[in-house]
């Protein structure tokens, strides 16, 4: 697996035998849902990052629109968008189960992950946008904090390690897991745009489970501190996204 990202021009390897293909960019967070899923799965993968901003002229085959994530398995056939890769390797390799083997909890985690949207603009506008009205940014806040304390509430009212249960990760924690662990990004950013105490108080449960997802194998393999985060954030803010910027640190 190379650290850089593949650009225009670039050719396309081989796929190697008995690995799963996964296109993705280190620094998309939907492309760590497949990363994150198929560490926990134990699959043998062959990662490719890919430079967004300049693509190989094949990722179309391997991606319709582009995009990343998006995984090659060895009759050539591919599987894209993070939450259907994620299913995919849930359904298609060996325990741990990652869905619950409940079908109304295994729904109502499914609610919860498609509600997590509804946080994932104003987090993308804190964390990235690099015209932010500054007026704004109090309420980008309590809008984003607003949706992490529900999701603190829940697992408060679960009673448990994980969304899951007490026993390891399960699918809600690992779909949601990207943006809390880019989380601390904005406290960074804008240290007095919010009562940051007062918002830590209402999100503790969270707080300790993101504690606790730190220690996960499949979390660990691929974790950043937030101070990487925040460097790579600030390239995109200046317009000049550093896909590349591990390999100079």
């Amino acid at each position: 697996m190379s650290a850089l990202h593949l650009t225009t021009g670039a050719p396309c390897a081989p796929l190697q035998d008995g690995k799963v293909r996964i296109y993705a960019m280190r620094f998309c967070p939907y492309s760590q849902r497949a990363l994150l899923t198929s560490a926990a799965k134990n699959v043998e993968t062959d990662v490719v990052w890919i430079n967004l901003k300049d693509k190989p002229e094949w990722l179309l085959e391997k991606s319709p629109g582009g995009k990343v994530p998006s995984v090659e398995i060895a009759d050539g056939r591919v599987v894209y968008e993070s939450l259907i890769i994620a299913d995919y390797f849930d359904d298609a390799f060996a325990e741990p189960n990652l869905h619950s083997k409940d079908p109304v909890s295994k729904a109502v985690d499914r609610i919860l992950v498609e509600g997590w949207g509804k946080a994932g603009s104003s987090f993308y506008q804190l964390a990235f946008g690099g015209s932010v009205d500054p007026e704004k940014i109090p309420e980008l806040i309590k809008e984003f904090e607003g949706v992490v304390s529900t999701y603190s509430k829940e697992l408060e009212k679960r009673g448990t390690k994980f969304f899951s249960g007490d026993e390891r990760p399960g699918m809600l924690d690992y779909m949601i897991w990207p943006w809390f662990e880019r989380r601390p990004v904005i406290p960074i950013f804008f240290p007095d745009a919010a009562n940051w105490d007062e918002i830590r108080q209402n999100s503790a449960a969270i707080d300790q489970w993101y504690n606790r997802m730190k220690e996960d194998s499949a979390v660990a393999k691929y974790f950043l501190t937030p101070e990487i985060h925040h460097k790579y954030c600030i390239t995109v803010k200046e317009g000049n996204s550093d896909f590349d910027m591990l390999t100079k640190l």
